[in-house]
């Protein structure tokens, strides 16, 4: 299966959190001073995002707004490219006068899949949708508002978790100038078969 209505992608707003907690990483890193916080903390942060943009998915929960060049069809549906895909709040296109409309929630169903290894999410229409005109001189004029995500930090599934445990480990191991190098092939394939489950296949 292909994904050959690749959106363009913008962050909203996220909740609170990585996917793991402060007081959990400074345990497994064997901190046990408050003078790195903020460095372990950033840290983090880093391992989320390099987790996130290789499974291509978001860990806790955030709201995404993705332009596409059409509405969605039956046999041609959007796929969200974010997962696991929550809810969609809405869909907006601008109308011939590039002036922002609302399409109607009655022309769509929303497509999600649950689980640690969801997939890609979607909406499609029924047959007999109306399509209204759009914009001729915006290329995305459709905006979906897309609600993505695991959830809270306690929801981010275990094998992720460890992933990202062991890619913290390596930051936090080559942080000083005196460490040269880039993270062992040894760890480097363990995160990898850790996060291989959920990794998503690269839209099309």
């Amino acid at each position: 299966m292909t994904w050959n209505r690749q959106p363009l992608a913008s962050l909203v707003s996220r909740t609170d959190g990585d996917g793991i907690d402060l007081a959990d990483a400074k345990l497994f890193l064997r901190v046990d001073h408050t003078t790195e916080n903020d460095l372990i903390e950033a840290m983090i942060g880093s391992a989320r995002v390099w987790v996130e943009t290789y499974l291509r998915r978001s860990l806790v929960t955030e709201t995404w707004d993705f332009k596409f060049r059409d509405f969605p069809q039956f046999v041609n549906p959007l796929y969200i490219p974010r997962a696991p895909l929550q809810s969609v709040t809405s869909i907006t296109y601008l109308d011939e006068n590039a002036a922002s409309q609302t399409w109607a929630s009655g022309n769509y169903a929303v497509r999600t899949l649950s689980g640690p290894n969801a997939g890609r999410g979607w909406i499609e229409t029924t047959a007999d949708t109306d399509f209204p005109a759009t914009s001729i001189e915006a290329a995305y004029p459709i905006t979906v508002r897309a609600v993505c995500g695991y959830g809270n930090a306690a929801a981010v599934p275990k094998g992720i978790k460890s992933a990202m445990y062991l890619l913290l480990g390596d930051l936090y191991a080559q942080r000083q100038e005196t460490i040269t190098g880039t993270m062992s092939a040894k760890t480097q394939t363990t995160i990898e078969k850790l996060l291989g489950p959920y990794r998503l296949p690269e839209a099309v």
